[in-house]
């Protein structure tokens, strides 16, 4: 499954310069060690980080399974800047709201995993997080199949229980 983070990284990556975007990385909790002053890689504004929060699983047939991915894509924004008085506060609102757009534009729909799915928004959210960071929250999903051989299923032993209680 990491191969759904490093494909949507990789596209990442190629239009941070487009975007202006500083950082793309996966999401390791780098907003939250801000707070703890933790030791992480020097998280620069603006950054998306991407978060793989999980997979379930349904079965299709014997030897196939559907599964539906959730990703996490955060746009982190420092607004620092943005809330003094004198500032062009509409203005930077817009501009974060371009980009948001922007990067959603990027990967809704976007093709992964050799082109055989495709992630689609499912939910989005906007929060204020620590040091005047405002944070863009979108969720994807991706429906994604699994097929294995029959000899990568190891034979199943039959146990049977006979038996009684005998007085």
């Amino acid at each position: 499954m990491e191969l759904i983070l490093h494909d949507i990284l990789k596209k990442l990556e190629i239009e941070s310069p487009r975007l202006g975007l500083n950082y793309v990385d996966e999401d390791f909790g780098q907003l939250e060690a801000l707070d703890n002053e933790q030791d992480t890689y020097p998280l620069t504004f603006p950054a998306v980080l991407c978060e793989l929060q999980g997979t379930t699983w349904s079965d299709n047939d014997r030897l196939q399974q559907e599964g539906s991915a959730t990703i996490a894509v955060r746009l982190l924004i420092d607004c620092y800047d943005d809330t003094h008085g004198l500032s062009t506060q509409l203005n930077k609102v817009k501009e974060r709201e371009t980009l948001n757009y922007d990067l959603t534009k990027i990967l809704h729909g976007m093709r992964i995993l050799d082109n055989t799915a495709s992630l689609t928004r499912t939910a989005s959210s906007t929060y204020n997080g620590p040091h005047l960071i405002k944070v863009y929250e979108t969720t994807y999903t991706a429906k994604i199949w699994e097929k294995f051989n029959e000899e990568d299923k190891a034979p199943v032993k039959t146990i049977r229980l006979t038996g009684g209680l005998k007085i």
